[in-house]
Protein backbone atom coordinates (compact mmCIF):
# COMPACT_ATOMS: atom_id res chain seq x y z
CA UNK A 1 0.00 0.00 0.00
CA UNK A 2 1.53 3.16 -0.97
CA UNK A 3 -1.29 5.62 0.78
CA UNK A 4 -3.82 5.61 2.85
CA UNK A 5 -7.41 4.78 1.75
CA UNK A 6 -9.66 7.84 2.12
CA UNK A 7 -12.05 7.83 5.15
CA UNK A 8 -14.83 8.42 2.67
CA UNK A 9 -14.34 5.20 0.86
CA UNK A 10 -13.87 3.12 4.06
CA UNK A 11 -17.44 4.25 5.29
CA UNK A 12 -18.61 3.20 1.65
CA UNK A 13 -16.99 -0.08 1.51
CA UNK A 14 -18.22 -0.99 5.30
CA UNK A 15 -21.83 0.21 4.23
CA UNK A 16 -21.90 -2.15 1.46
CA UNK A 17 -19.65 -4.98 2.78
CA UNK A 18 -19.88 -4.99 6.97
CA UNK A 19 -16.41 -5.06 7.12
CA UNK A 20 -13.47 -2.35 6.85
CA UNK A 21 -11.03 -2.35 4.42
CA UNK A 22 -7.35 -3.25 5.09
CA UNK A 23 -5.21 0.28 5.79
CA UNK A 24 -2.14 -1.42 6.87
CA UNK A 25 0.37 -2.58 4.62
CA UNK A 26 0.92 -6.27 3.64
CA UNK A 27 4.26 -6.36 5.90
CA UNK A 28 2.37 -5.18 9.07
CA UNK A 29 -1.08 -7.62 8.79
CA UNK A 30 1.46 -10.75 8.54
CA UNK A 31 3.08 -9.46 11.55
CA UNK A 32 0.27 -11.22 13.64
CA UNK A 33 0.56 -14.42 11.56
CA UNK A 34 4.38 -15.09 12.76
CA UNK A 35 4.96 -18.24 13.50
CA UNK A 36 1.96 -19.99 12.54
CA UNK A 37 1.66 -22.94 11.11
CA UNK A 38 -1.17 -24.46 9.51
CA UNK A 39 -2.09 -28.36 8.17
CA UNK A 40 -4.90 -28.84 5.47
CA UNK A 41 -5.60 -31.43 3.26
CA UNK A 42 -8.40 -31.34 0.74
CA UNK A 43 -10.13 -34.16 -0.22
CA UNK A 44 -13.00 -32.11 -1.90
CA UNK A 45 -13.05 -31.34 -5.61
CA UNK A 46 -14.83 -27.64 -5.63
CA UNK A 47 -18.00 -27.11 -7.05
CA UNK A 48 -18.29 -24.24 -9.35
CA UNK A 49 -21.77 -21.85 -8.28
CA UNK A 50 -24.59 -21.99 -11.10
CA UNK A 51 -25.85 -19.27 -12.94
CA UNK A 52 -28.63 -19.27 -10.56
CA UNK A 53 -26.34 -18.81 -7.37
CA UNK A 54 -23.81 -16.17 -9.47
CA UNK A 55 -27.28 -14.12 -9.97
CA UNK A 56 -28.68 -14.16 -6.21
CA UNK A 57 -25.23 -13.24 -5.31
CA UNK A 58 -24.41 -10.35 -7.96
CA UNK A 59 -27.78 -8.91 -7.46
CA UNK A 60 -27.73 -9.40 -3.64
CA UNK A 61 -24.53 -6.76 -3.71
CA UNK A 62 -25.68 -4.50 -6.02
CA UNK A 63 -29.46 -4.25 -5.29
CA UNK A 64 -27.87 -3.28 -1.33
CA UNK A 65 -25.41 -0.35 -2.74
CA UNK A 66 -28.39 0.84 -4.44
CA UNK A 67 -30.65 0.79 -1.23
CA UNK A 68 -28.40 2.77 1.00
CA UNK A 69 -27.87 5.45 -1.85
CA UNK A 70 -31.51 5.40 -2.09
CA UNK A 71 -31.85 4.50 -5.69
CA UNK A 72 -34.64 2.01 -6.59
CA UNK A 73 -34.37 -0.73 -9.16
CA UNK A 74 -36.79 -2.57 -11.37
CA UNK A 75 -35.36 -5.23 -13.70
CA UNK A 76 -35.92 -4.93 -17.36
CA UNK A 77 -35.62 -8.92 -17.43
CA UNK A 78 -34.61 -11.43 -15.05
CA UNK A 79 -30.93 -10.52 -15.52
CA UNK A 80 -30.78 -7.08 -16.20
CA UNK A 81 -31.50 -4.40 -13.19
CA UNK A 82 -32.22 -0.77 -14.89
CA UNK A 83 -32.46 2.56 -12.68
CA UNK A 84 -35.31 4.11 -12.02
CA UNK A 85 -35.15 8.29 -12.01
Amino acid sequence: MTKSIPKSICEDFYKIFDIYPTNSSYKEVMKIYNGLEMYYEDKNKPVPETNEELFHYCNSTISKYFNEKGISLKYKDSLQPVVID
